[in-house]
Parts: C-alpha cells; sequence; structure tokens
C-alpha cells in the first residue's frame, strides 16, 4: 500500500497543471506540502471508500477508523470558502474526489467518488455548516442537507444526504487542515 500511495502522490503531483487548467481555478490537489487525514465522526467512526475500491462511481460509508488509505482525505480549497475532498488513491491516475452523486440538494443523495477533474465543479465543492454544537460538511449546491451516515451511525452505513442537524451521524470531530 506504502508504494501504490507514492505511486498516487506521484501521479497527482505531475497531473496538478493539466488538473488546475481543466478546473480552472485553484491548484493542484495533491503536491508535497498536502496533509493527508481522516473526517472522523463520532463513536470512531472514518468517511471511507468501501473495500478500498478505488474507482470512479465508488461507494464512500462510514467504517471503524482504522488508519488505511480507504480513509485518507485531503481538503483543499477551491472557491471562496469552498473546497475539495481528495482520496488518497486515483483510478487510473485520475484524482478522485468526494462527489455528490446525483447533484442539487436532495436528501438521499449518495457521496461517491467520481474523478476530480470531471462533472460539475458544485458537486465536488463542501463547506463547512454549524448546526447546534456540532460541524457538518455540506456541498455547495445543497442548502438544506448535509453528509450523514445514512440510516444511523453503524459500520458500513452509507454517506448520503440527510437535512442537516446536530446529529452524531453528521458531526465531523476531526479532519485534515485545509
Amino acid at each position: 500500500m506504502a508504494n501504490r500511495k507514492g505511486i498516487a502522490k506521484i501521479a497527482a503531483v505531475a497531473a496538478a497543471p493539466l488538473l488546475a487548467a481543466t478546473l480552472g481555478t485553484g491548484t493542484a490537489h495533491a503536491d508535497s506540502g498536502s496533509v493527508w487525514g481522516e473526517i472522523r465522526f463520532a463513536n470512531g467512526y472514518c468517511l471511507d471508500v468501501s473495500g478500498g475500491n478505488f474507482v470512479d462511481g465508488a461507494t464512500v460509508q462510514l467504517w471503524g477508523c482504522n488508519g488505511t488509505n480507504a480513509q485518507q482525505w485531503l481538503l483543499g480549497p477551491q472557491s471562496p470558502g469552498h473546497f475539495w475532498v481528495q482520496a488518497a488513491e486515483s483510478d487510473n491516475g485520475h484524482l478522485l474526489c468526494l462527489n455528490n452523486w446525483e447533484g442539487g440538494d436532495v436528501t438521499g443523495n449518495h457521496m461517491r467518488l467520481h474523478p476530480c477533474s470531471k462533472g460539475s465543479g458544485n458537486d465536488q465543492q463542501f463547506n463547512w455548516v454549524y448546526t447546534g454544537n456540532g460541524k457538518q460538511l455540506q456541498p455547495k449546491v445543497a442548502s438544506n442537507n448535509c453528509v450523514d451516515a445514512w440510516g444511523g451511525l453503524y459500520q458500513g452505513a452509507e454517506a448520503r444526504l440527510y437535512r442537516c442537524t446536530d446529529a452524531a451521524g453528521e458531526n465531523i470531530i476531526s479532519n485534515p487542515p485545509l
């Protein structure tokens, strides 16, 4: 795995100029100063790429925090007040980002991986919102929904959109720095 991560970082740095030109704003999604880390929810659950399957359309879920690449994310600035969430590994050289799969502000939308350079940038940009005492992750295109542990906070719960609440299944307790 360490070699794959190294290769992914090299590929990401090599692809940076093309990616920045394709997205039209911002800088490369990974560089030598990048800080990767977990997006941690309550009770020891982390945002996780299901089965460590880094492909376009891969399901994103909550899983017990274990330090694997499936739970390593990079946050980076995009448009003012918004950021992208990049997965630790790529799909055949394509950087993968967290994506509001169906688009828009619709309860139940799936969070999946999608090439960072494809699709609607608005579905790959997120911001922090604060409901009650918690901090939630919200797609740029949403005003009512946040990333949620669909069906409750348990191992394997899909990450999907649900009305922003101050609940363990939505509250982010730690994340890598922007």
